[in-house]
């Protein structure tokens, strides 16, 4: 059975090669219709023909489904001239399909310089004979050139003795102030400069017939692979979203960024690459597969779905790995890149993840992003939001959410190779409803966080887990509020300095709430000016190894902890560990035990008490955990208390 009425146009090759020549040649197949015509499981014989008859058969080569490629051997032989192509398709069915169905597809193929030599006798024989009839031509045509000439610079001479309407003269000029000889010329400067941009800027629309219609929707990846593939063989360039209704599905094949190649869509509120349903793997992935560079790459103007969480708060403990937004994984490195006005939404796994790519085993050539710029990047309800491990240097993150994450906000892992981030700085971001906000479990040096945000993280706002030294961490005008634990310092080998900062408590208050809580850490923590407490907890800082410095000023109200830090008064070379209480006395009680929140180095202290009814007071059974009180007159009723300070 044969079916009627198509085309063919060729994707890739010439129209004009040589004898022998070996460059493929591509062509795609359309329907009457215009539709694009699968070739999966088909094949294809080609056929050529020059004026005398068929002269070459062979079969072609499918690849990507849609595209038949077949090249021209030296061992092929066609003889010069113009060739007519025929395509002859044999669908899996047993349908067979000609191609074009009312004409031919037509090269021209040249001779190569051995078929000049083989003939080379004949030509200059010929040559002998109209040697007399060329020389003849060629005084007549010089005659010609001269008069053609004489005429041309007739015309030049006039237009430029008669004055021109400024208008004309102003074209000739571009924006920059260049002048051109006349408006031709700079028109076609014009229009190269548009060729220029048309090839460095590829609309995904260009490849629109590509997409694949599936039962969830409309799958964009093969489309949107095929515009990023041709912006990577033009030595780099940018790929388009542009405006379409309803938005870019992505199957389980995720998209593979290339090289040098940008992806810039309308705006994250307004593209949206969206994971189609019952479908596994990453959105996007960029997976270096080689030590060069990428430079100066721009992401930007696009959201992530995802279809791993649900909008809740409830955590889920294990990551969906199948299901991440945007993976990078650079075998080197990638160099000055920008992510702007991205939002990456409802994935499993993370929703940004950056770390070396797997394929590189060397582990001295593992580093993954330096010089990049992150603003107003989001990730919210992921599993995790954002992952960097290894080294991940100089990076500035401006007004970026980590937002309504099931697991942690935001983390720093160290590398295969023992590398951590280095000089990563966070301006006006959020770390906010996650269970941490920001968790820093690798060897770092220098990060810093200007005006950021944490809100409500169920374990804890930072986390520090670190333990070799990692330089220097700076909080400045932070805001921490309603997190159990504000700053948890488990380890820490670094200098943490907190200046200008708002603390607030959780809004139900625990007996094991901290602002700050130190571990057995070797670092030190410096409370600078201006710590400003909206509530405050009864022990605002754990700090049993004394690791924490503080200073004070007026407007402060961290006065008390200031002298709490160094955990109490002494006049000796033992440090106090407590500096006062107040405790609540029974009435009818003669006697009433007190317990340090913080055990005492050893008993040789003295406590200065001050009850509240009239009675004597002294003190008994003196330990590293506490003490007695003993009064001479029990109070009368309740409601009266003793105030205690220890002195050394």
């Amino acid at each position: 059975m044969y079916r009627a009425g198509n085309s063919v146009e060729q994707v890739y090759g010439g129209t004009v090669i040589k004898q022998g020549d070996r460059t493929p040649l591509g062509f795609n197949f359309r329907t009457e219709n215009g539709e694009i015509v699968s070739l999966t499981g088909a094949t294809v014989q080609v056929k050529l023909a020059n004026d005398k008859g068929v002269v070459l058969e062979k079969q072609a080569t499918i690849l990507e489904e849609y595209t038949a490629q077949f090249a021209i051997g030296s061992q092929d032989i066609t003889g010069a001239g113009d060739m007519r192509i025929e395509f002859i398709v044999t669908y899996p069915g047993g349908t067979i399909e000609k191609f074009p169905s009312d004409d031919w597809q037509r090269i021209r193929i040249t001779p190569t310089l051995e078929d000049v030599e083989k003939y080379g006798v004949g030509y200059i024989t010929f040559e002998k004979l109209t040697g007399e009839f060329q020389n003849q031509f060629d005084e007549f045509t010089g005659g010609v050139d001269q008069q053609i000439d004489y005429q041309r610079q007739r015309v030049d001479n006039l237009i430029q003795s008669t004055p021109q309407p400024s208008e004309v003269i102003d074209a000739r000029f571009d924006e920059n102030g260049n002048s051109f000889t006349n408006l031709k010329a700079h028109l076609d400067d014009k229009g190269n400069k548009i060729g220029i941009l048309q090839k460095n800027n590829i609309s995904v629309l260009q490849f629109e017939s590509l997409k694949v219609s599936t039962a969830n929707g409309f799958d964009w990846q093969p489309a949107i692979q095929k515009a990023i593939d041709t912006a990577y063989k033009n030595n780099g360039g940018t790929v388009i979203l542009p405006i379409i209704s309803g938005y870019f599905g992505i199957g389980s094949t995720s998209i593979k960024l290339r090289q040098n190649v940008s992806l810039i869509g309308i705006g994250s509120r307004n593209c949206k690459l969206k994971k189609l349903a019952n479908t596994t793997g990453n959105v996007l992935e960029f997976m270096q597969e080689n030590s060069s560079y990428t430079f100066n790459t721009r992401y930007s103007g696009f959201s992530i779905e995802g279809t791993g969480t649900t909008k809740s708060l409830t955590p889920n403990l294990t990551p969906d790995v199948t299901n991440n937004g945007f993976v990078i994984n650079p075998y080197w490195g990638l160099d000055g890149c920008r992510f702007s006005d991205i939002l990456i939404t409802d994935c499993g796994g993370y929703g940004l993840s950056v770390e070396p790519s797997p394929v590189n085993t060397i582990e001295s050539e593992k580093m993954v992003l330096q010089q990049a710029q992150f603003d107003n990047v989001t990730t919210q309800y992921c599993g995790d939001g954002t992952r960097i491990k290894g080294f991940v240097g100089n990076i500035q993150w401006n007004t970026c959410t980590f937002d309504r994450i099931e697991r942690t906000a935001f983390e720093m892992k160290i590398g295969d190779n023992g590398n951590g981030a280095q000089d990563n700085t966070f301006i006006n971001c959020a770390f906010q409803f996650a269970q941490k906000g920001f968790y820093a479990g690798s060897n770092f040096i220098n990060v810093n966080f200007y005006g950021c945000h944490f809100e409500e993280n169920s374990l804890y706002n930072v986390h520090f887990n670190v333990n070799a030294n990692c330089g220097e961490v700076t909080f400045s005008g932070a805001f921490f509020a309603r997190s159990p634990i504000h700053l948890y310092f488990e380890k820490f080998g670094g200098k943490c300095s907190i200046d200008s900062a708002t603390w607030k408590s959780a809004s139900t208050v625990q007996s094991t709430d901290r602002y700050i809580k130190v571990g057995s850490i070797s670092g030190l923590v410096y409370l600078g000016f201006n710590q400003d407490l909206i509530n405050i907890i009864s022990t605002m800082i754990e700090d049993p190894s004394i690791r924490c410095r503080g200073f004070t000023d007026f407007g402060t109200r961290f006065e008390m902890d200031y002298v709490r830090v160094f955990k109490g008064i002494s006049s000796t070379s033992v440090n106090s560990k407590n500096l006062c209480g107040n405790v609540a006395i029974a009435s009818g009680a003669v006697t009433q035990i007190v317990t340090f929140i913080t055990p005492e180095n050893d008993n040789n202290y003295r406590i200065v008490p001050s009850v509240t009814w009239n009675t004597t007071v002294w003190i008994t059974n003196k330990t590293t955990t506490g003490f007695t009180l003993n009064f001479g007159a029990a109070p009368p009723v309740a409601g009266f208390s003793v105030d205690w300070m220890l002195l050394r």
